[in-house]
């Protein structure tokens, strides 16, 4: 128990801000002698009442200006390698200004060491980010604009470590936009940065986790879409692994050093997820018997992580009086994000695709489970289940679409000829069936093109999220709701178009019986396409789809209300209450008899002992990195790195000296397939403990195939991939590696051939 108590303790202290009432002082000093710990947030904090130690000093970036005021200094130690982000908001100021703040981050007290960051509230907030090293101590001065002898100004701090070791999408670029959260949280997420090994999972964070928690993992994206500017444009050609998931458990969370946490899982990874395509993890709460009886939500999506309810009680789930409301949270809609446009400058025929992020000739599509590759962020083409958006001038955004299909998006401005027809609006998501090892959220809505130079034109609205819920008896008492409708586009009220509505998100019932004589409302309706407010026609949006109701059950239960009609169409002019060449949305659809087994349910778990050094690894580029954790910062004299094949004992390596800080890194150029690594900690006092021992493999230099169930997994390789049958007939060409291929979709038994360069391999669906 003692064990557990101070891994918890550690764990706490990494991730939740620890907080001081004597933080900072006047000098370095006072500062270093109440530092503080990443990440925090400091509100009401003040220079009104200190002195001004340091001025004029060089090398930052703001005016020496802002160095003739009381100085307020806080120090921190560096716990890993990686940026930190420091946000000032200047509350109150000399003279009333808020704009006479300064921020400046040094290595060292600022008399002696290095500016590495500095900038000034005029834009306030302003937040400044630098490359910081685990065990260097920085220190952050605050001070104001010359205003007297007693300058001083109020504000809040708010300071974070954050990594660059994920990659965004080229698209996730400000090309979307979140629909607005609220409630009470059920579940914890964290969005995967790179998955290690089949048992180990980088996450950038872990509040909200804990060693034993059950959680379910979820790839987000990565389906294969057409790509050719033909009416087939959009269409999906491989869903490849996108809206897998699977069960699993947290062992143990683990430091890294750059700023990031491992989650160490129970069993292997079963299924092929890639991290470039977008996984989260869910924390799932489970319990015998789980009672609901209060309003519940989730996090918008964010492009990594959220959207997405899980509900497991084993032998029960009671809703008594209780209501979901996911509206809006699933897949984002198209942001109206840029200025400009001018007759006949979109191209007849008008395109599918045009690249971002210049708004002049098109808005931007919605989101869907496919990442759009650089050049295909614009126009009216549809992204999997996402809406097109609206051409240049003034066309509409179309509707997204999850069971039902979303609406046309609306024709172009009747004034600007020859583009006044209705094939500049935006061309609506494609539907997607229901499966028994998936879960998707409602496609988001395309924007509205953005005229008049307006920076907020009609944007989109996001799709619905999904709510998935595991129980052998559901009952029901007292009025109970589940709203997963998708969010409504923007009403505009100036000269620019209508976003498209969200499609409806899902929610899956798997339960052996139903009781209770209350009612369960569950709403899965698109959101309404936005209207274009105008004197003359400008193009609204189109309906987004309704959703998907997945049952376990034979037919709808008496106590389940089913609602799932399609997005009404925007209208397109003040006057007006018909709709412009655009469309509502088509209603969402029930799928009964849906045998989706339920997760075994956890055996009891107790968290593995706390190690006083933790060691974790990775292959990157045929490298192994080696990174570990140390609870002992302070009476470490060195750490001995040591390596063996499997086949021989281990033996020494290298050395790494300590230097006072928690985490480490070393990398190494392995000489083998396969390594198995050691840490050696030698105290000042001599005394030696080991670490946990990782095992690495190096990575594979040639192209090869795996096959799990009926997808194809395609290894070290980046170019074409083309699938044939056994006659040698072309059934599908993949300009770049999908990475996995299913081939279920190609509807047959017969043995099917994958050519990638000069190379074939058979293999039988």
């Amino acid at each position: 128990m003692k064990k557990l108590y101070s891994y918890l303790f550690y764990f706490l202290a990494f991730v939740v801000s620890e907080f001081s009432f004597a933080q900072g002082g006047d000098n370095c000093a006072a500062a270093l002698a109440s530092p503080i710990t990443i990440p925090t947030v400091l509100t009401g904090q003040t220079t009104s009442g200190y002195t001004n130690t340091y001025s004029g000093i060089a090398g930052c970036a703001v005016s020496t200006a802002y160095q003739n005021e009381p100085d307020r200094l806080y120090a921190f130690t560096a716990t890993c390698n990686g940026n930190v982000s420091i946000t000032m908001n200047v509350t109150a100021a000399c003279g009333g200004w808020v704009n006479w703040g300064a921020i400046f981050l040094f290595q060292n007290c600022p008399n002696t060491g290095t500016c590495i960051a500095s900038g000034t509230s005029s834009t306030n907030p302003v937040t400044i980010t630098a490359a910081v090293i685990a065990g260097n101590t920085y220190y952050i001065w605050v001070d104001s604009y010359t205003c007297g002898a007693s300058g001083w100004i109020n504000y809040d701090l708010d300071i974070t470590y954050t990594t660059s070791s994920f990659t965004s999408p080229t698209s996730d670029n400000g090309y979307w936009i979140s629909y607005a959260s609220g409630g009470t949280n059920y579940n914890s997420y964290a969005s995967v940065i790179s998955i290690p090994n089949t048992t180990t999972l980088e996450v950038y964070e872990a509040a909200g986790f804990n060693p034993c928690d059950y959680v379910m993992i979820v790839q987000m994206k990565g389906a294969s879409v057409n790509l050719t500017s033909t009416p087939s444009y959009g269409s999906i050609t491989s869903l490849n692994e996108a809206g897998m998931y699977e069960f699993n458990r947290i062992k143990s969370i683990v430091p890294t050093a750059s700023c990031t946490f491992e989650f160490l899982l129970e069993n292997p990874l079963s299924l092929p997820f890639n991290r470039d395509n977008i996984i989260q993890v869910i924390r799932v709460p489970y319990v015998t018997d789980l009672i609901l009886n209060t309003t519940y939500t989730v996090p918008p999506f964010d492009g990594r992580k959220g959207g997405i309810m899980v509900l497991y009680g084993q032998n029960s789930i009671t809703f008594n009086n209780a209501n979901i409301n996911i509206q809006g949270r699933g897949y984002r809609g198209g942001n109206s994000i840029g200025p400009g446009w001018t007759c006949g400058s979109v191209p007849i025929p008008p395109p599918y695709f045009l690249a971002g992020p210049s708004q002049l000739p098109a808005g931007a599509k919605g989101e869907s489970f496919a990442s759009f590759p650089a050049g295909h962020e614009l126009a009216r083409g549809a992204m999997a289940s996402a809406g097109g958006a609206g051409l240049n001038v003034n066309a509409g955004g179309a509707g997204g679409s999850n069971g039902g299909l979303g609406g046309l998006g609306g024709g172009d401005w009747i004034s600007c000829s020859p583009r006044n027809d209705g094939l500049g609006g935006g061309i609506p998501g494609y539907t997607i069936a229901a499966m028994t090892n998936r879960i998707f959220m409602g496609g988001g809505g395309g924007s509205g093109h953005a005229g008049d130079n307006v920076a907020n034109g009609g944007d989109g609205g996001s799709g619905g999220g999904a709510v998935w819920l595991f129980t052998n008896n559901l009952i029901i008492t007292g009025t109970n709701s589940i709203n997963a409708m998708g969010a409504n586009a923007t009403n505009v009220s100036g000269q620019w178009a209508g976003g498209g509505g969200g499609a409806g998100g899902t929610v899956q019932i798997t339960s052996t019986t139903i009781a209770g004589t209350g009612t369960l409302n569950i709403n899965t309706s698109g959101g309404n396409g936005g209207n274009a407010w105008w004197p003359n026609e400008l193009g609204p949006g189109g309906g987004g789809g309704g959703g998907r109701l997945i049952l376990s059950y034979p037919t709808v239960p008496a106590q389940i209300i089913h609602t799932s009609t399609g997005g009404a169409p925007g209208v397109h002019c003040g006057s007006c209450t018909s709709p412009y060449y655009n469309t509502a949305g088509s209603a969402g659809v029930v799928t009964t008899n849906m045998a989706i087994p339920t997760p075994p349910f956890p055996l009891p778990c107790t968290p593995l002992p706390t190690q006083n050094i933790i060691l974790s690894g990775k292959t990157e580029q045929n490298k192994h990195i080696l990174q570990w954790h140390t609870n002992n910062s302070t009476n470490i004299k060195h750490f001995d790195i040591e390596i063996s094949d499997g086949n021989t004992s281990f033996e020494y390596l290298t050395t790494v000296q300590a230097n006072q800080g928690s985490v480490y890194e070393y990398i190494h150029v392995p000489n083998h397939e396969k390594l198995m690594y050691r840490i050696k900690q030698t105290d000042k006092d001599g005394k030696v403990e080991y670490s946990n021992i990782v095992t690495l493999y190096s990575a594979e230099l040639t192209p090869y195939l795996t096959m799990s169930g009926s997808l194809v997994s395609i290894r070290n390789y980046t170019q074409q991939v083309e699938v044939y049958t056994i006659q040698g007939q072309l059934l599908a060409r993949y300009m770049q590696n999908p990475q996995f291929i299913d081939v279920s979709q190609f509807n047959t038994t017969a043995p099917l051939i994958v050519r990638i360069q000069n190379k074939h391999w058979i293999v039988k669906p």
